[in-house]
């Protein structure tokens, strides 16, 4: 569909990287983070003007030869060192969501099992069973309505 025509399209896809996927889910991570800590932050690359730069340079100086981030990396290469500008193996910080969650699955669990918000929308013999095999991100989200029903005291109607 119209998705799949965007990943064929570089200036497209960064439209829709920067408007749609990434930067806003960056910007919320940065915003509750610095609220949560009480610091003042800055995004200086998140400016409107290297936004419309970065929108404006041709997509063949964007990824060239394989390199993606050619243009930043030209610009760098007399600044920083070449193991630094043209290393391959870069990737981002992944927190270990699953080894966390699964440390308290247990507490989830029974959490969830303990809800009345939860036991008034779902069959609890069934969500019983599922638990089991149930997606660790899936019983966050359900262990969060049963803690936020705990912490607020919110009854169910």
């Amino acid at each position: 569909g119209n998705l799949s025509k965007k990943y064929f399209n570089i200036d497209e896809m960064q439209k829709y990287e920067i408007f749609t996927t990434n930067l806003p889910a960056l910007l919320r991570y940065e915003d509750k983070n610095s609220m949560r800590h009480s610091i003042e932050t800055r995004l200086p690359f998140v400016d409107y003007v290297n936004l419309e730069n970065s929108l404006s340079i041709n997509a063949k100086y964007k990824i060239k030869d394989g390199w993606s981030k050619y243009v930043l990396r030209k610009v760098i290469d007399s600044i920083l060192p070449n193991e630094v500008v043209w290393r391959k193996n870069k990737f981002g910080f992944n927190a270990p969501d699953n080894i966390w969650l699964n440390s308290i699955k247990d507490k989830m669990k029974e959490d969830i099992l303990s809800s009345d918000i939860i036991k008034s929308v779902a069959d609890m013999e069934h969500l019983k069973f599922k638990l089991n095999s149930m997606n660790i991100l899936i019983m966050w989200r359900l262990y969060c309505v049963s803690v936020w029903e705990r912490v607020y005291d919110v009854k169910a109607k």
